[in-house]
């Protein structure tokens, strides 16, 4: 038969041993166990996903669906419902004497711009009327300067 047959088989079992290709079938059973455990707690955690997925998009809908409806419904003062709340849930906080401050100079602001606004057609027809004068006097600053013999 072959030369050193006994030899070379136990020689190349315990290669096969070492480089872990050939294993005890108790560690086999072992690893296959854990990784059928791991597969299905994945598949577990994952249904597990998918329905809190379904729970946040139908919750996020529902959300969204009562952000509109509030914003919708108006009150006599002309508030929305949504500005509404808003306002009941700061009622507890004081207003600060920085915020006083800055919502009087928003007012004053928007009292000045709607002002500016109304003065827009008159600001206007004077512009128009300084270009045109310009006009009229840089071309007859010109004809003095050509008849003087300038440029």
């Amino acid at each position: 038969m072959l030369q050193g047959g006994a030899a070379g088989l136990l020689a190349l079992v315990v290669l096969l041993i070492l480089t872990g290709r050939l294993i005890p079938r108790r560690t086999y059973d072992d690893v296959r166990e854990e990784r059928d455990m791991w597969r299905a707690a994945f598949r577990e955690s994952e249904a597990a996903r998918a329905v809190e997925h379904e729970h946040a998009v139908t919750a996020v809908e529902v959300g969204q669906t009562a952000v509109q409806v509030l914003r919708a419904l108006p009150t006599p003062e002309g508030w929305t419902m949504l500005r509404r709340i808003r306002a009941w849930c700061g009622r507890s906080r004081r207003v600060t004497p920085g915020q006083q401050a800055a919502r009087s100079a928003l007012y004053r602001a928007e009292c000045d711009r709607l002002e500016a606004e109304g003065r827009a057609p008159v600001a206007a027809e004077v512009a128009r009327e300084l270009r045109a004068l310009r006009v009229e006097n840089h071309f007859a600053e010109r004809i003095r300067l050509s008849l003087e013999g300038g440029r």
